[in-house]
C-alpha cells in the first residue's frame, strides 16, 4: 500500500504526506525534500468537510524543503492528492496568500463546512521568532485549493 500523496504538476512537486501533530504548541513538520505533514487536528483528505492542512518546509537549513517550488504556484492551478488506498482528489487552487506568522485566517482551521486543502509553508524574510526558539521565516504562504473531481 502506498502512502498518502501530494503531486503539483505544473511545479514538478509531488511529496510524501505523513501525519503529524503538534510539539510544544507548534506543528511538527517533516523535514527532507520528499515529505511534507498533514496537520492531524484538521480534516482528513478524505473528510467531507472543513479545511485539510498540509503542511511543508521551504527551506530547511538552507536546502530546499518539499514545497521550495510552492510560491510559484498560480491560482486555478490543479493539486492531486492520493491516499493510501488510492482515492485521488483533484483540487484546484482558488487562491495563495502571505500572512505573518501566528495569524492565519479562521479558514484554514475550519472544521466545518465545504472542504477545503490548505497547503502551507514558511515565505518571507527571515528573522528571531523566539516562540521558535530562533531564527525562521516571518511568514506562512497559505495555498487553498477546492475540490473539482474524484477519480
Amino acid at each position: 500500500m502506498s502512502p498518502d500523496s501530494v503531486w503539483i504538476p505544473s511545479l514538478g512537486v509531488s511529496v510524501i504526506v505523513l501525519s503529524e501533530g503538534q510539539s510544544g504548541g507548534l506543528a511538527s513538520i517533516p523535514v527532507g525534500k520528499t515529505r511534507v505533514g498533514w496537520l492531524n487536528w484538521t480534516p482528513s483528505m478524505t473528510s467531507r468537510g472543513g479545511t485539510t492542512v498540509i503542511a511543508g518546509h521551504v527551506t530547511y537549513d538552507n536546502i530546499p524543503g518539499a514545497f521550495y517550488k510552492l510560491p510559484q504556484i498560480k491560482a486555478g492551478a490543479v493539486v492531486y492528492t492520493t491516499t493510501r488506498t488510492g482515492k485521488v482528489q483533484a483540487w484546484r487552487v482558488q487562491s495563495a496568500a502571505t500572512y505573518p506568522k501566528g495569524k492565519l485566517p479562521a479558514a484554514v482551521w475550519a472544521t466545518g463546512g465545504a472542504h477545503q486543502l490548505a497547503l502551507v509553508t514558511c515565505t518571507g524574510s527571515i528573522g528571531r521568532v523566539p516562540k521558535q526558539g530562533g531564527y525562521a521565516h516571518l511568514d506562512n504562504l497559505v495555498v487553498m485549493a477546492k475540490p473539482v473531481a474524484t477519480r
